[in-house]
């Protein structure tokens, strides 16, 4: 059994909510299974901080259909200004405790919500969405096109932009430089966003 890295989240996604100060996280599994493949494997995975400190180790049978929920006490919360990330390790072991698959990534711990009155919230604050739509720069090399991407961005940034809707392929750069990624559910934006093609 291996993760199914083409769903959301490659696999795990991790569905954040505040209360009281603690981020509570439901945690949402995809697996790819072979026909003749043994049931009742086991995925574990480890949650730390930038200074490598465990602050989460949980562990679930791939066949258990109950929600796994964890709480997190005191934690950094991502932000546009601050985006911090976690470190996650998960390793799907078979009955005999043989590894078959690893799944690395970063972790970002946040809640965005909107409210009829008060519109966006990040982490319980009034949020302002300033999304833009990026296209990624054609015709360069591989390291050019790296280069432009990042100029972009951080031009975006000086523009006062916090939300970006591009290719999958850079959500996961968004997440560390402090931007959302926009989605089409968050059509409360408006269908048409301001444009910016990395060709120039």
């Amino acid at each position: 059994m291996k993760f199914d890295r083409k769903a959301s989240g490659e696999g795990i996604e991790a569905v954040c909510r505040l209360e009281n100060g603690k981020a509570v996280i439901e945690w949402h599994f995809a697996f790819l299974r072979e026909e003749q493949e043994k049931a009742h494997q086991v995925i574990s995975f480890t949650v730390r901080n930038r200074e490598g400190q465990t602050i989460l180790l949980c562990m679930q049978e791939t066949e258990e259909e109950e929600l796994l929920v964890s709480v997190v006490l005191h934690p950094h919360l991502w932000s546009c200004q601050d985006p911090y990330l976690y470190d996650m390790d998960a390793v799907i072991q078979d009955p005999e405790g043989k590894e078959t698959d690893r799944l690395k990534k970063q972790l970002p711990l946040r809640e965005l919500s909107f409210h009829p009155r008060r519109g966006w919230l990040l982490n319980g604050a009034e949020f302002v969405l300033k999304a833009v739509e990026y296209t990624i720069p054609q015709h360069t090399s591989q390291s050019e096109k790296q280069q432009l991407v990042l100029r972009d961005f951080r031009l975006l940034k000086d523009m006062g932009a916090n939300c970006i809707h591009t290719e999958p392929t850079l959500w996961k750069l968004c997440e560390r430089l402090g931007f959302l990624t926009w989605q089409k559910e968050m059509a409360a934006v408006g269908d048409e966003l301001p444009c910016l093609t990395g060709d120039g």
